[in-house]
């Protein structure tokens, strides 16, 4: 996965449109676990335009672990579509747009194990890394702490669609 970094150089104008995405996983490591949440905002001139999100039936049942980090429960996804159903939707909607995330590599790798195509092509964009360059005094890189210091409102939701509506603010 190559990281697009934005620098002095970059041409900002050229970067209206792109695609926040964000995922809800049952644990930490692609391999072996399942996506429980997957959302994606459309930006276009800046402005979000279209979302994008679904529960996600895991393979495996959700564990009592997981749900201290984001409070989805087995029930929540018993009659959700499994990822192979959505995938093909969620492929359509990024499209070719610039894919935008915070800590986008942990994404990227649960979205490529189960199906979602990495292209060369297509520029990705980190909020975290692009913050740990330009923030200095801040002690965590937490979405929710750099929204606090960037003023952004956050809603008290640790879900993917409104993360995925505080990364685009952000960057």
């Amino acid at each position: 996965i190559i990281i697009s970094y934005v620098c002095n150089r970059f041409n900002l104008h050229a970067l209206i449109s792109f695609v926040v995405i964000y995922v809800e996983t049952k644990w930490l490591r692609a391999s072996t676990n399942d996506i429980v949440e997957l959302s994606a905002i459309k930006f276009v001139e800046y402005e979000a335009t279209e979302a994008f999100t679904t529960l996600v039936k895991p393979e495996h049942g959700i564990k009592e672990a997981a749900l201290t980090v984001n409070h989805i429960t087995q029930e929540m996804v018993e009659n959700a579509p499994t990822i192979g159903q959505v995938m093909p939707a969620f492929i359509d909607f990024c499209e070719a747009y610039p894919l935008v995330g915070h800590n986008i590599v942990f994404d990227l790798k649960f979205l490529y194990v189960n199906g979602f195509p990495l292209q060369k092509k297509t520029k990705y964009f980190d909020t975290l890394e692009l913050s740990k360059k330009t923030i200095q005094n801040i002690d965590k890189y937490k979405l929710d702490t750099i929204c606090r210091y960037c003023g952004i409102y956050r809603n008290s939701s640790p879900r993917a669609l409104s993360d995925c509506l505080a990364t685009g603010i952000l960057f």
